[in-house]
């Protein structure tokens, strides 16, 4: 985890919640790999987005001197007028995304750790990395994109 959205911690403590109530589920040793997956499955995108959030941020901050440099500075000298932050720390979008997430309740509400749910959901993560289309019934929107450098 990069740390220019100091999330790191925060993503080990998000993990540990999540891997706690999937494994509280097991109740035979047969159990220990459909925990397992559900943990995956359910922490992979956010934790995915967090980290190109990290990776997006460093972009913004770390521009060699140039066109885009110059304009990153005037983005970030017009956030005073009321302009829009170029750092994700300043989107409240982002702010929401990266603090607000109840990351247990995520879990307990969208994963089951029975062999069946557990199956359909790797058979929609399969078809998805044989087509490379995205299952939108079991995709999660977050409220928060990351923003394109062009903005600035």
């Amino acid at each position: 985890m990069l740390p220019y959205v100091a999330q790191g911690a925060a993503q080990a403590v998000e993990d540990a919640a999540v891997l706690g109530i999937a494994l509280s589920k097991i109740t035979t040793k047969d159990d220990i790999p459909v925990a397992l997956k559900a943990y995956e499955l359910a922490r992979k995108e956010r934790a995915e987005k967090v980290q190109n959030t990290a990776g997006h941020t460093r972009t913004i901050l770390h521009m060699p001197d140039g066109e885009d440099q110059i304009k990153r500075d005037q983005a970030f000298a017009n956030v005073a007028l009321g302009g829009e932050n170029p750092d994700p720390w300043g989107d409240p979008a982002a702010q929401k995304f990266l603090w607000s997430f109840d990351v247990e309740k995520d879990f307990n509400e969208n994963y089951d750790c029975t062999h069946l749910v557990l199956s359909r959901l790797i058979l929609a993560y399969m078809e998805e990395a044989r087509t490379g289309k995205k299952d939108p019934n079991r995709v999660k929107e977050f409220e928060f994109n990351l923003p394109s450098s062009s903005r600035l």
